[in-house]
């Protein structure tokens, strides 16, 4: 094989160069093995798919040749066809039938297994009663919780035959083996006969047993219960016609003392006030939270109007501290404004003589957000140590803050669409129930 392998390779390899796959795989192998060798490597692999092809082309010429011998080997006469025995089921045979003259047709048959014999059923019943003699219960203990009392099968496997059951009884034990909503009275067995038919096409034949059903075992308790109840059923159905319904005092010669049970409320009074108690707690921090989170969101707003404003004044030649008081004396947007009031005390906090930087500085803290402690930072070093640099940097500032009051407007508008989601999918939910409600009416 490698020499019929090297053979075709030495007439084909012309043939393969140009192939765009082969030149591929050629220069996959050429960047695995860089360098010299490659020519050889090259063609060792194509001998070797050569090689494993031919194996694979003998192979398969062998199988189909040990298929074309069976098939003509098999293609004789037939007279006999052999059915499957029970239980393997039909099969499908294609038959040809042939005339002398050399007319042929060809049909398909649905092979049947073999049927059993009168003797061979009669066999199998015996067998098979004889087996369920010993398989089902003569005795079993009512359980109503515990629905299935036996298993009663509608087949046997190894046997032929369809049974099916019945129950003299089935408010007790029905046909199918579950226990039934009726329980034997206590000390009181009850006999059910259970009846099995089997059938095998035209054989019929059926078979009985007799299964006692013994009361459950209860306590004592459940017995008294049981009688208080059967007691208190029938004091109301004497009574029936009465206005009022008289308790027995004694039942199975024991006195009875009767009370009506009614709900202590004091677990439910003392709940609802540890609600109520947590409520009251939590709820003057809830306001505080959202105060905080009110403030926290307006000097969020307020911070491109204030620094705009600062560097109007300073690009008008006036002082860190005339800006800043000029700023806070101005008319803002919101008749509320916390960036505002937190300027306004910073002014009373110089007209007491507090040093300007210090009162810069503790203004960014109060306010308490990134921007303002940078703002407040930057003016305070513009007192301490000068900064010729300060308009520019509070420019930028101008510009960053703008750049955050747009993402504010965005996200306010996201929320906004966010809360009518609800009322939206409401409409949606009432357009539908008018449209659907006459359409099911019309159908009806």
């Amino acid at each position: 094989m490698e020499g019929l392998a090297e053979f075709l390779y030495e007439r084909w390899k012309n043939a393969l160069s140009g192939i765009g796959p082969v030149d591929k795989i050629r220069r996959k192998l050429e960047r695995i093995h860089p360098g010299a060798g490659v020519e050889e490597k090259w063609r060792q692999h194509c001998v070797d798919s050569i090689k494993g092809a031919l194996w694979v082309l003998c192979g398969g010429l062998v199988l189909a040749a040990a298929a074309a011998l069976y098939f003509h080997l098999g293609d004789g006469e037939l007279t006999l066809l052999a059915r499957g025995e029970y239980g393997q089921g039909s099969r499908q045979l294609q038959l040809t039938a042939s005339r002398p003259d050399g007319v042929t047709t060809e049909h398909k048959l649905q092979l049947q297994e073999r049927f059993y014999t009168r003797t061979e059923v009669e066999a199998l019943y015996g067998e098979l009663v004889e087996r369920l003699n010993g398989e089902i219960e003569k005795e079993v203990v009512y359980g109503n919780e515990e629905k299935e009392a036996m298993v009663l099968p509608g087949e046997v496997e190894g046997y032929p035959f369809v049974l099916s059951w019945s129950s003299d009884r089935p408010e007790i034990l029905d046909a199918v083996g579950q226990f039934g909503e009726t329980e034997p009275d206590p000390g009181v067995a009850v006999t059910v006969t259970l009846t099995a038919v089997f059938r095998y096409l035209d054989f019929e034949r059926s078979a009985s047993w007799l299964v006692r059903v013994l009361p459950p075992e209860i306590g004592e308790e459940e017995q008294w219960r049981r009688a208080v109840e059967r007691s208190l059923v029938r004091e109301e159905e004497n009574s029936a016609y009465d206005s009022a319904l008289t308790l027995p005092r004694e039942i199975e010669g024991q006195p009875v003392t009767w009370r009506e049970k009614r709900t202590n409320p004091v677990g439910i009074i003392l709940l609802l006030t540890a609600l109520c108690a947590a409520f009251a707690l939590w709820s003057p921090q809830r306001k505080i939270s959202e105060q905080a989170a009110r403030r926290d969101a307006g000097l969020e707003e307020e911070y491109s109007t204030l620094v705009t404003r600062l560097v109007l004044y300073l690009g008008a030649g006036m002082t860190v501290k005339g800006a800043w008081q000029k700023t806070a004396q101005a008319r803002w947007e919101k008749d509320r404004s916390y960036a505002c009031q937190e300027m306004r005390l910073v002014c009373r906090e110089l007209e007491s003589g507090a040093y300007e930087s210090a009162c810069y500085e503790n203004f960014g803290w109060r306010c308490g957000r990134q921007e303002y402690i940078k703002l407040g930072a930057l003016l305070a070093q513009n007192v301490k140590k000068g900064n010729s640099a300060l308009l520019q940097s509070l420019r930028q500032e101008v510009k960053a803050a703008r750049e955050q009051q747009k993402h504010i407007v965005r996200r306010k508008g996201e929320e906004a669409s966010t809360k009518l989601l609800g009322p939206m999918l409401l409409l949606l939910g009432m357009i539908l129930i008018i449209i659907m409600v006459p359409a099911f009416q019309t159908m009806g």
